[in-house]
């Protein structure tokens, strides 16, 4: 994922987060929040009770490499991916169907 496509500043995840539409599944919650340009901005973000910092970073590069195969970057909108802890239990392809569906709920 290139750079202009990520969202890493804490105050733009809280301003989405508090001016958002909210999708949820077992596994992932997304915020999304439209915007005037004609990309869209990912934000990932795994909670410290999902493991130590290594885990947290395997979840985030399962999670971008779930991304690679959407065009997320043609939609308008700034979008964050929180993943629950539910998504330790299940495998890569039922997380993979999971955030697809979520995905296509933002319609992406």
């Amino acid at each position: 994922m290139k750079k202009q496509f990520r969202i890493k500043d804490s105050i733009e995840f809280a301003e989405i987060i508090r001016k958002r539409k909210t999708f949820g599944s077992r596994n992932f919650v997304i915020y999304a929040k439209k915007r005037e340009k004609n990309y869209a901005r990912i934000g990932i973000s795994v909670p410290t009770r999902l493991g130590k910092a290594h885990q947290r970073n395997l979840i985030k590069r399962q999670v971008r490499e779930m991304l690679k195969d959407f065009k997320y970057y043609e939609c308008d909108y700034d979008l964050i991916i929180i993943v629950k802890k539910m998504y330790l239990s299940r495998s890569f392809r039922e997380n993979e169907k999971d955030l697809e569906n979520l995905l296509k709920q933002v319609k992406i």
